[in-house]
């Protein structure tokens, strides 16, 4: 099942979700007027039947009952809106800057750098939960923007880098499947119907309390109705709770699968499924949020209670099938690493590069003129994939990232340095201009440093640009909304300091400004379909000019391909098609573009597959594809939240 298959099954498993907790809800609301009818009745002198058709009261406990729900349903959602960062730091933990320096940090933060650069999305956060030893870890979001993978403690201290990496790759598999957003609806819909629950515990202490001091009969009734709300409550939040374990166990078998691919290495996530089975604390969490929380581990965060499933298959069965052995063979031991640092040197380590990885050298200078062959139907199926190929791929590119601006991006003062190093123009009278506009700005340290790693920025591999914006896209979060102003305004001032603003350049300061402030939480909507072809055509003939020489070529190149992604327009005639956008007509070309990449990644998912398909098809019309143009495709990908990994 490819990305947009996945991202369309997401969506269906959510609607059914919401379906069922909303008859769950509506189940609460029918068990809350039966327990009033029944008190009315007692409390009724006269003898006779119970009359249970009451329209007002059963129209009064359904409107009571939803309003309580939806109102904490959407308060926890509102909440964990903000992304995955709230749900890491409710369990207690704590982010680890990138500019880490303790060996076992370091490694897991260069894992998933490499994870992301291959996957083609911003490098996630990470946070430690560094008060559980237990063996767990977990991918939380709203979307691959505002993701963040956690580890525990145990993690680190108990796992080698093979079964670290299995279970990082088995929480990108969750990342990338679409299950995260769909996790946090859970959480925030399991909050409604706790809330039944507490109300009925706040009901019980209130009358307790009243009838302690004051003798009063009343409130013995508020105890007897705080007493009722409470088994609801919490007999609602059963059956929730077994809606939330039968959500999260299939999709475990799913992430798993998805881990052994990307890594192709089972024995990795085997090795820290079997570690698991072999340490007492297991994978249970001790924080108290663990519980509305414990279907986005690895591994199962809770002991089994009356009120808690098995929200994770059991470790044998998932061993099983990762091993494809029989169940018996599954409880031998096998031989794992004795630690993190089992077969490593502490090189290796600090580069985050397996052993085996073979030594690259760092290229001489950007080979613009670099073509190979590209297929758009195989870079569509691997969308939202991670093969071993890509995951290569992206191990060679950070060796070919100079040591210097590998760190650099891993604070927000070298982060904004290295962005404005890929910005200097190659022509020196213009990259002069560019360098002392820079030192006459406000942050001179940053300026400084952008002088010195100038010509890494020139010399480093075509393809290692994106990395290296993915890279700092961490750092560069922690800019405050002023300095995030500043830092985007001096790209401006770059990007228009020859007077030409390319296509390439453009679409660098579109990604940041995507992935900084949040544009892919727009909400999407359907539109009519001559307005997405219409946005479409502007992106695609925009596109076409990279690699054509002529304008009749290109505009032709993005017909075709238009028509090939059934998003063929009327309203071709009148596209800008010069070659390199210049002045004012290039400012005009690139608005369209802007125009469309923002109506488009709002748009649906079935539209935004056929504009990145006319998008691939585009580039490959004409048998020889460039890096810039790989480049170029893997940010609008990136923007229509669909990406591309590494080819």
């Amino acid at each position: 099942m490819d990305f947009f298959a996945h991202q369309e099954a997401a969506r269906k498993r959510s609607g059914l979700l919401v379906a069922l907790l909303c008859l769950c809800v509506l189940t609460i609301a029918g068990m809350i007027y039966c327990v009033i009818v029944l008190g009315q009745s007692m409390n009724q002198s006269a003898e006779g039947p119970i009359d249970w058709w009451q329209p007002w009261m059963l129209l009064a406990s359904l409107a009571g009952t939803i309003c309580v729900v939806s109102s904490g349903s959407a308060w926890k959602i509102k909440w964990l809106s903000c992304g995955g960062a709230v749900v890491a730091e409710g369990l207690g933990g704590r982010r680890l800057h990138r500019d880490a320096t303790e060996l076992k940090e370091r490694e897991l933060l260069n894992i998933v750098d490499e994870m992301a650069i291959a996957a083609g999305i911003p490098v996630p956060p990470v946070y430690l939960l560094e008060h559980e030893d237990a063996i767990n870890a977990f991918a939380a979001g709203n979307s691959p923007s505002d993701a963040v993978v956690g580890v525990t403690a145990g993690c680190l201290e108990q796992l080698n880098r093979d079964e670290l990496q299995g279970v990082i790759a088995h929480e990108f598999s969750h990342i990338l499947n679409g299950d995260m957003r769909l996790n946090l609806r859970l959480i925030g819909i399991l909050h409604g119907i706790l809330l039944i629950g507490l109300a009925g515990r706040i009901l019980m202490r209130t009358g307790s309390r009243s009838r302690s001091r004051r003798n009063d009969k009343g409130a013995g009734a508020v105890v007897i109705a705080g007493l009722a709300l409470f088994i609801i409550g919490y007999s609602g939040l059963f059956f929730a709770r077994l809606l939330q374990a039968a959500v999260s166990r299939e999709r475990e078998y799913l992430a798993d699968a998805s881990a052994v691919q990307f890594t192709r290495n089972p024995s990795g996530i085997a090795g820290a499924l079997r570690r698991i089975k072999a340490v007492s604390s297991g994978s249970t969490i001790r924080s108290d949020a663990a519980s509305e929380a414990a279907h986005l581990f690895f591994g199962s965060a809770l002991r089994k209670s009356a009120l808690n499933f098995a929200t994770h298959p059991p470790l044998k069965e998932r061993i099983r099938r990762i091993e494809n052995a029989p169940l018996n063979v599954v409880d031998e031991e096998r031989p794992t690493g004795t630690g993190i640092t089992a077969g490593f040197s502490e090189p290796q380590l600090h580069s985050g590069l397996t052993g085996s990885a073979p030594a690259a050298e760092i290229s001489s200078g950007s080979d613009w003129g670099h073509t190979e062959q590209f297929a758009a139907t195989a870079a569509m199926a691997s969308a939202g994939d991670i093969s071993p190929t890509a995951y290569a791929s992206a191990q060679r590119i950070r060796q070919q990232i100079p040591q210097q601006l590998n760190e650099l991006t891993r604070s927000a003062y070298g982060a904004r340095a290295v962005v404005y190093g890929l910005l200097l123009d190659r022509e020196p009278a213009v990259c002069t201009h560019q360098l002392l506009f820079l030192q006459d700005g406000d942050d001179k340290a940053v300026a400084a440093e952008v002088t010195k790693i100038a010509g890494l920025c020139h010399d480093a591999p075509v393809e290692a640009r994106i990395p290296l914006v993915e890279l700092s896209l961490t750092a560069l979060r922690d800019l405050s909304s002023s300095q995030q102003q500043t830092f985007l305004q001096n790209i401006d001032a770059l990007i228009h300091a020859d007077n030409h603003v390319h296509l390439f350049e453009y679409l660098l300061r579109r990604l940041i400004v995507h992935h900084l402030q949040g544009d892919t939480e727009k909400k999407r909507s359907r539109q009519r379909k001559a307005d997405v072809e219409a946005a479409a055509a502007d992106l695609v003939v925009t596109l076409a000019q990279i690699g054509a020489v002529e304008e009749t070529e290109a505009r032709d190149a993005a017909q075709r391909s238009l028509e090939q992604a059934g998003l063929l327009t009327a309203v071709m005639d009148g596209r800008p098609a010069t070659r390199q956008t210049r002045n004012s007509e290039g400012k005009k070309s690139l608005k369209h573009v802007d125009r469309s990449l923002d109506f488009l990644s709002r748009s649906t998912l079935d539209a935004r597959q056929r504009v990145l398909n006319a998008c691939l098809l585009c580039v490959e019309h004409d048998g020889v594809t460039t890096a810039d143009e790989l480049q170029v495709v893997r940010v609008i990908a990136s923007v229509l939240g669909c990406p591309l990994p590494l080819a």
